[in-house]
């Protein structure tokens, strides 16, 4: 930062969630896509993203977008496999990308004027999958 003057977050984004469900095979300009974070005014950094199925899934991919203006760009695509749960069984498929365990493309900073997109490759006829992101406006 020129000012020498560290950013730090000033507002968590805990509500910051969207439920996908119809598939959408575009990877450059998705159409069946939900938006998980629009940031502030002086952009945001989100820490953790977390998925969960609502119910059954089938093989495919969550495709995550960051979108400026009308322009989608793919930022990551997550392994989605096909899961039947059952009561004390099965548990429905959950996951999440973090800087543990992938410390390659988290923390996701994220500028003003661009919003964090999701989409599902194949329809979730189960419920669909419900994505929360974690972090912070600056």
């Amino acid at each position: 930062m020129a000012s020498g003057t560290p950013n730090y977050a000033n507002g968590a984004i805990f509500a910051s969630s969207a439920v996908v469900a119809t598939g959408d095979t575009s990877r450059t300009s998705p159409t069946n896509n939900q938006t998980v974070v629009t940031p502030g005014s002086n952009g945001a950094r989100i820490e953790r993203i977390s998925m969960c199925a609502v119910g059954a899934t089938t093989a495919s991919f969550v495709r995550f977008f960051i979108k400026t203006s009308s322009t989608f760009r793919i930022w990551k695509e997550f392994p989605l496999p096909a899961v039947t749960p059952a009561a004390g069984v099965t548990p429905v498929w959950q996951a999440s990308l973090e800087a543990v365990n992938t410390p390659d493309v988290m923390p996701l900073l994220l500028p003003s004027g661009s919003t964090l997109e999701v989409c599902v490759n194949d329809t979730q006829g189960g419920g669909g999958i419900c994505v929360t992101a974690h972090g912070g406006n600056f």
